[in-house]
């Protein structure tokens, strides 16, 4: 199966080692997507074109983070670390609240879509904000170098 990646949370921040961590795990036909930052206006408009363009209909569109595609019609998974920007105060906005709403509510929701987290805490706040089934939300940990283990 094709893997669509989504490159563009790649950074020196933690989703972008989340990203890099994941990234460097994936084997087989993996096609790494480029672009502008993902929260970006510009970012928001390729996550829903450049998918299209770049893989075939049975690909799996995978995120590192919680700008899913919402025209994508395959199988995708998205990463939804916590759910920082709803439930603490200094996080949140109206923008982006009505962006979780709107856009990464009606993702998870999606049949086709299988939701990553980083925690068994994460997980039940997912399931009990979004409403699906438990099955549909895969706790991975975050994504570390294995230099960070008890040997390294």
């Amino acid at each position: 199966m094709t893997i669509v990646y989504d490159r563009r949370w790649d950074g020196p921040h933690g989703i972008g080692r989340f990203s890099a961590e994941l990234r460097s795990r994936l084997e087989g036909d993996v096609r790494d997507l480029h672009g502008a930052h993902p929260v970006s206006p510009r970012g928001l408009v390729e996550i829903e074109l450049l998918p299209h363009l770049r893989a075939p209909h049975d690909a799996l569109l995978l995120s590192p983070g919680y700008c899913p595609s919402l025209s994508w019609p395959g199988l995708s998974a998205i990463t939804v670390h916590d759910l920082i920007h709803l439930r603490v105060e200094g996080e949140r906005s109206r923008g982006k609240t009505l962006y979780y709403e709107q856009v990464v509510r009606r993702a998870v929701r999606r049949p086709r879509t299988l939701v990553l987290t980083v925690s068994d805490f994460s997980k039940r706040d997912l399931l009990e904000w979004s409403g699906i089934p438990d099955e549909r939300v895969v706790v991975v940990g975050n994504g570390v170098d294995p230099r960070f283990s008890p040997q390294g």
